[in-house]
């Protein structure tokens, strides 16, 4: 029995367009072409072929591969890709759970932060430590049209696409900016991922566990200097100074809602017991 390329293509879920340009490699040619029309008529039997490249495929293997492996089948060659596709599949899973990890870490933060009541508490504690990919700002402040910008290029940092899925944004002010009251100069744009992660993240540093004093901020984004206030008036009656610079980590955006008094953001200042 003979198929059109078109029939071939649609029981295959697979374009006719990809279709020609597997033949023009020499990766899955028709049995026929027909000299008058133009016409390519594939065969039944080539339906096993077609599956095997669509199932290479999504196993991340490139077409120059999958047309090696093909043209030369025999058992060792055999082995060794299968071991090959074992390898893959075991990557992609330690991937799918590092990502369903984050996903519900994010549940449960977001039921938790959403069911607080005092959002204005103020806690002396340890945290970290933070494994960050982290984009310099050179101490600027930066208005909401550039954010997008500055997101796109520190995920530019990272070669690796998983880290898209299982990573949070924050930003931090330097000390000394925190000190003068200057809380809209930002010193860096970091993505902050969990410290057990199976995989080495490039161009990634550790933020060390630090004792902090750290508390919400619930609002618009342009009123945290409220909330700087509020925590150095708390590092003054304490007895605190500053030691390092805060970080800000965004609990809940404007990806989760759309009324900006909804948004929560995570704010810490390095301390230490004054002498």
């Amino acid at each position: 029995m003979r198929y059109l390329i078109g029939e071939i293509a649609k029981l295959n879920k697979i374009s006719a367009q990809t279709l020609r340009y597997y033949d023009k490699i020499g990766l899955f040619r028709p049995n026929e072409i027909d000299e008058q029309t133009g016409y390519r008529y594939y065969g039944l039997n080539q339906f096993q072929r077609l599956q095997t490249i669509k199932y290479l495929k999504f196993l991340g293997f490139s077409l120059d591969e999958i047309k090696s492996y093909l043209d030369n089948p025999n058992p060792e060659n055999t082995i060794m890709f299968l071991k090959t596709q074992s390898d893959i599949v075991d990557k992609k899973i330690n991937q799918l759970n590092l990502i369903k990890q984050n996903v519900d870490n994010k549940v449960s933060i977001i039921k938790e932060y959403t069911s607080l009541e005092n959002y204005h508490s103020i806690r002396l504690e340890e945290v970290g430590p933070l494994t960050v990919i982290g984009k310099d700002l050179g101490g600027r402040c930066i208005n909401d049209d550039e954010w997008a910008l500055e997101l796109n290029q520190l995920l530019e940092l990272s070669s690796n696409e998983i880290f898209l899925f299982t990573g949070d944004i924050g930003i931090s002010i330097d000390k000394e900016d925190i000190i003068n009251g200057d809380y809209y100069k930002f010193k860096t744009i970091f993505y902050v991922f969990s410290t057990d992660s199976e995989y080495d993240i490039e161009n990634a540093t550790i933020i060390p566990k630090q004792l902090c004093v750290r508390t919400l901020h619930k609002g618009s984004f342009n009123q945290t200097h409220k909330t700087y206030e509020r925590l150095q008036v708390y590092i003054q009656q304490n007895h605190l100074e500053i030691v390092g610079d805060s970080f800000e980590l965004s609990i809940i955006d404007y990806m989760i809602v759309e009324n900006e008094d909804q948004l929560l953001v995570d704010i810490s200042i390095p301390v230490k017991m004054k002498k």
